[in-house]
């Protein structure tokens, strides 16, 4: 077994190493010169399908069956909207009001990363991006909340927000006619929260080794001023050193 999965197999709740592994499986992570690159393995070799697509759900007098994708790509606007929404409420009150009312991309820069990453990470799990743009969309969302007064869970929470979001979005029929699909899709929710967690932690470390390369650079330029008392003194006296 994978060595990354150690922490697993200890015993602990089975449903809590399922998970871990699903995600995993859904969620091929390799290294590549020191950065993240990661593939989603089910749902991108065709469009309209997530998974082994064996849910599908009745839609249209016809009797047509429509896949999870399919649907989630019909509600688009509207559930990529209150993502945003619920993303944007994360922030302080006063922040979030103005996150919520300034639209212009100038004068509000963070509401536009948001805007741009969840729509990137939206397609992504549709299918509809490549792996580069997902992470792309991710690194980027995850690096602006990493430097706000966020803790770990809460800067890369954001992702599990869209589970909600796609639940209440689904008609009971819908949830019912495509629960296995609609599982699937969590699963690789996860597996996105895991690799958000790691670029989090990757800036934080970051930001720590910036802050003591500061200190240090500080505490070097504060030294080469600083003058020790013998000195001042001979300079006030004309050279002269105390006796």
């Amino acid at each position: 077994m994978d060595s990354s999965l150690a922490f697993y197999t200890t015993p602990r709740r089975r449903d809590t190493r399922e998970a871990a592994l699903t995600a995993w499986r859904l969620l091929s992570i390799d290294i590549i010169h020191g950065e993240w690159r990661f593939r989603f393995w089910a749902g991108r070799a065709a469009a309209g399908r997530l998974g082994p697509g064996r849910d599908r759900a009745a839609a249209g007098k016809g009797g047509n069956t429509v896949s999870l994708v399919q649907l989630l790509s019909q509600k688009k606007a509207g559930l990529l909207r209150e993502w945003v929404s619920r993303v944007l409420e994360t922030y302080p009150d006063e922040a979030a009001r103005f996150l919520k009312g300034q639209k212009d991309p100038f004068a509000n820069p963070v509401r536009h990363i948001v805007v741009e990453s969840l729509e990137g990470l939206y397609d992504g799990l549709l299918g509809e991006r490549g792996d580069d743009d997902v992470r792309t969309a991710l690194d980027r969302i995850v690096r602006t909340r990493a430097v706000q007064d966020f803790t770990p869970s809460q800067a890369t929470g954001f992702v599990f927000l869209l589970k909600a979001v796609v639940r209440e979005g689904l008609s009971r029929a819908e949830s019912e006619a495509l629960a296995g699909e609609l599982r699937e899709f969590e699963d690789r929710l996860d597996g996105l929260a895991l690799l958000a967690f790691d670029i989090y932690m990757s800036c934080r470390e970051r930001l720590f080794e910036l802050k003591v390369k500061e200190i240090r650079s500080g505490t070097a330029a504060l030294l080469g001023r600083a003058k020790c008392p013998s000195a001042v003194f001979r300079e006030r006296e004309g050279g002269e050193s105390p006796h």
